[in-house]
């Protein structure tokens, strides 16, 4: 098993950074929660659909409904054995089953990119996700949402990074 880097401290009300597994460290806003050490995702009846490290969190346990619950999250995973802009778009694409609720019902979900962008100097690709229509689980199930996860190939193993937001 592969441990994550030591978390990096800052000044309170500092940009937080999260080092990575993969080589790469990115930023999450002062009042989010730095769980550099962490994993989470999204899973339905059939078991996971993404699972991240490096966590960042907002708005954890807003909800009564649902223990864990969060407003936004960030986190990265990798992809061997194929390109970056194939890794990002089928990233992307899980929104679509993430928002899916219990009873199958969908949400509508458009995709648009992908948009050149560079990390730490490496090409990168982006595709976003917008949501609407999200179908209901319960009392706290947000109207809309948004997805989109920056990818370019790791530095330590040649990975495709996807970084989730």
């Amino acid at each position: 098993m592969q441990f994550p880097p030591p978390k990096i401290d800052v000044e309170r009300g500092k940009p937080q950074p999260i080092a990575t597994k993969f080589g790469l460290t990115y930023d999450i806003p002062p009042d989010w929660d730095n769980r550099w050490g962490a994993v989470a995702g999204w899973s339905n009846h059939e078991g996971p659909i993404v699972t991240l490290g490096a966590i960042g969190r907002f708005g954890y346990d807003y909800c009564p409904d649902i223990d864990g619950s969060r407003m936004a999250m960030s986190g990265v995973t990798g992809r061997n054995g194929t390109d970056i802009d194939s890794a990002d778009r089928e990233q992307v694409g899980l929104a679509k089953e993430i928002f899916t609720n219990d009873q199958g019902v969908e949400p509508t979900v458009d995709i648009t990119g992908p948009v050149s962008v560079e990390i730490s100097g490496r090409p990168a690709v982006k595709y976003t996700a917008k949501i609407t229509d999200i179908p209901p689980n319960n009392r706290c199930t947000p109207p809309v949402g948004a997805s989109g996860c920056p990818s370019n190939p790791g530095i330590r193993d040649r990975r495709s990074d996807g970084f989730g937001c």
